[in-house]
């Protein structure tokens, strides 16, 4: 929803075309949103997509910080430390079952949509490995995928360079062809 609401004022303020893009978590966030919310008459919406560092599976502890922070998350004694070293607020509520549409499945409806998606994700991540955004890009046929050399995660990692390079495919995702 806060997606949502970002997209709708972009296009209340006057802006013609909304692209997302999300980092880590908010790369799922982006994900899901543009699978669910695809623009509509003018208003709320993107016209495309571009996921940084992101999960392609749920409840993902394959590698330590994931593992840390599935711990952190699953227990009232994590969540309070979360909150207080970190300023996190963790909602102990459970997820739904059958949990969210996955990012796999997000990615693919965003290409079936005809909405332009980028992957990008480093193979110094030490969050995800390659196989999410490989998942997320095979999932969904017509994305584009960078697999970025020596970036670790997320905007926490993100050089200026690959900043203008995320800037110059969000002016016009058509028209970059790199995979």
């Amino acid at each position: 929803m806060d997606v949502e609401a970002a997209t709708e004022w972009a296009r209340s303020a006057g802006y013609e075309r909304v692209v997302t893009v999300g980092f880590s978590m908010g790369a799922a966030v982006v994900l899901r949103h543009g699978a669910l919310r695809p623009r509509r008459d003018g208003y709320g919406g993107t016209d495309a997509v571009a996921a940084v560092s992101g999960p392609a599976f749920w409840f993902y502890r394959g590698t330590p910080p994931m593992r840390w922070l599935h711990r952190g998350v699953a227990s009232p004694l994590g969540r309070l430390y979360l909150r207080s070293t970190m300023g996190v607020t963790v909602d102990a509520q459970r997820w739904p079952d059958p949990p969210p549409l996955t990012p796999t499945a997000s990615a693919a409806r965003i290409r079936a949509l005809g909405i332009p998606l980028l992957v990008v994700h480093g193979d110094a991540d030490a969050f995800f490995p390659l196989e999410h955004p490989r998942a997320l890009h095979t999932s969904a046929p017509g994305s584009r995928y960078w697999e970025v050399p020596g970036f670790g995660h997320a905007e926490g990692a993100i050089a200026p360079d690959l900043v203008d390079r995320l800037a110059d495919w969000a002016e016009d995702p058509e028209a970059d062809s790199s995979e």
